[in-house]
């Protein structure tokens, strides 16, 4: 079978083989590529061309046309013609766990509100599941069905990883983590996957986006932070939270041993007198921002969330590679 070298910057490279898209490549190497949604929409995964050729599956949805002219590529639906070079930056890879199949139970079940619940998982005793906080898991449960969720911890409790989860009108997942689960159901866990994971933040000024449980891996990497020795801290941390009422503030950032600048964005309110000139927890953030050249920008959430933010940061002169996101797209049954 054909295959094509994809070398990135710092002597890192792997083979791609014909038919696979170049993150797919990635996996079965110890360089594992950033990427999160996989189908071309949340532009985790966005890298620039700077030698060789490419051919798209699909369509590059979180690419404008200028991007693509540059020769920026989504990799997880991109295959190579050819070997290429890939201007990738320091998030781009890290110590990776490669994916695994777990068997776990549920510890708790905690329902917020009729819109939220947090559960928590464990292991059995000395398993090796290791996860970088900002990644997520598969879970499959005892009907064979399947749905990808963000871990929600920035390391272990009690050997147990948490989940927050939103109430969606008819999914079978839903249906069953508010009506039917229960303590010590079993679960199937493959993972961890995704690379939406804090990259050199030592002086830069961190602004993360969420909308909803879009809060779950920024409350993970918060949480990492929170661990961090002053030096090696961000400059400034900001946090945008956006929720439709103000009920579904199910976690209070300001508890931990962090200095944030939090604001809570209730859609409710803010937009209740008029349709016409909504703002959003974008707009908030650009509004924020005093230094665009030394800002980097996590965000996760929905994906109009995600798109409006991109396109509206990088208007404002932010560097493509210091936006990474998350985003919360439908998928179908693991």
């Amino acid at each position: 079978m054909t295959s094509y070298k994809v070398f990135i910057n710092g002597g890192f490279s792997f083979d791609v083989e014909q038919g696979e898209t170049i993150v797919q490549g990635s996996f079965r190497s110890l360089v594992k590529i950033s990427h999160s949604c996989k189908n071309g929409r949340c532009g985790s995964c966005a890298f620039k061309v700077t030698e060789g050729d490419t051919e798209a599956f699909q369509e590059e949805f979180a690419l404008n046309s200028l991007q693509k002219e540059e020769g920026w590529i989504l990799t997880c639906v991109r295959t190579v013609k050819s070997d290429i070079i890939l201007d990738a930056n320091n998030i781009a890879f890290n110590n990776f766990s490669i994916p695994k199949t777990f068997p776990a139970k549920i510890s708790s079940i905690f329902k917020f509100n009729k819109n939220i619940v947090i559960i928590k998982i464990r292991f059995p005793k000395n398993n090796n599941f290791k996860f970088l906080p900002g990644q997520y898991i598969d879970i499959v449960n005892n009907r064979r069905i399947g749905r990808s969720y963000s871990l929600a911890n920035g390391f272990y409790l009690n050997n147990e990883l948490e989940l927050n989860i939103k109430y969606i009108n008819n999914g079978l997942l839903s249906q069953y983590w508010f009506n039917e689960a229960v303590i010590d159901d079993l679960l199937v866990v493959k993972g961890p996957y995704g690379s939406f994971c804090l990259g050199d933040v030592i002086g830069k000024n961190i602004i993360f986006l969420a909308t909803g449980t879009g809060i779950a891996p920024i409350k993970a990497l918060l949480e990492q932070l929170a661990t961090f020795k002053k030096q090696n801290l961000p400059k400034k941390i900001t946090l945008f939270w956006g929720v439709r009422f103000e009920s579904d503030l199910y976690w209070n950032p300001l508890e931990l041993d962090l200095e944030i600048i939090y604001t809570s964005v209730i859609s409710s309110i803010i937009n209740q007198k008029s349709n016409k000139n909504k703002k959003y927890i974008q707009d908030f953030a650009i509004e924020s921002i005093s230094d665009i050249n030394n800002t980097e920008i996590y965000a996760c959430g929905s994906l109009s969330m995600i798109e409006d933010a991109r396109s509206k940061f990088f208007q404002s002169g932010l560097n493509v590679k210091n936006f990474y996101s998350d985003a919360f797209v439908a998928s179908s049954v693991i």
